[in-house]
């Protein structure tokens, strides 16, 4: 018998989790509301999706109400939302969920801490000259407003900069290991393989 559920629309997908049986889990999207799921019926699922509901809640510093996860300023952030569950599914299942990251990462290259600094209002600072910049913008969808970085909904969102801010000095290799992700486990014609 097959089992389905109007979830909403899914937009991300962990197609084998090594932290429970390779299971899947995927997130997804409703209105405003995100919401972590699995089919899978193994004895960890359950203990699975609500460490990663409030990993991403701890993480995301986002809102938990009957088992969905929200921003509190009511926006999506779908870029970094995605993000922030592909964090979450990387970290094993543990009894506490972890702590927001600092606003403040090392970056090897210039052999130098990196801030973000926030203005409050959605607002964040940083070094024009650091690579940093540039990748948090891409990673997080964040607009440009003279040297800041500014989430469009004018809130701050200090968990997801500290999140994203360490992926941010090396965003080309973030975006190539989650487009990799993505495709694990999709079958591809014979003709379309890359030799």
């Amino acid at each position: 018998m097959i089992h389905t559920l109007d979830l909403g629309r899914r937009v991300e997908l962990v197609s084998m989790d090594p932290h429970c049986h390779d299971i899947s889990l995927a997130l997804y999207l409703s209105g405003h509301r995100y919401r972590v799921h699995t089919y899978s019926l193994r004895d960890c699922a359950q203990n699975r999706v609500a460490f990663l509901r409030n990993a991403m809640a701890s993480l995301g510093a986002m809102t938990l109400e009957d088992n969905q996860l929200l921003h509190s300023c009511g926006r999506i952030h779908l870029a970094a939302t995605r993000r922030l569950f592909l964090t979450a599914a990387k970290l094993p299942t543990a009894a506490d969920p972890p702590q927001p990251y600092p606003l403040q990462t090392f970056d090897k290259k210039s052999n130098k801490p990196i801030a973000a600094i926030s203005h409050g209002n959605g607002e964040y600072e940083l070094p024009l000259e650091s690579p940093a910049h540039n990748g948090l913008r891409k990673l997080a969808e964040l607009d440009i407003r003279g040297a800041r970085l500014v989430f469009p909904c004018a809130h701050s969102h200090d968990a997801l900069i500290g999140l994203l801010l360490p992926r941010a000095l090396n965003v080309r290799a973030i975006l190539r290991e989650e487009e990799a992700a993505a495709t694990r486990g999709v079958l591809v014609a014979p003709s379309a393989q890359k030799e």
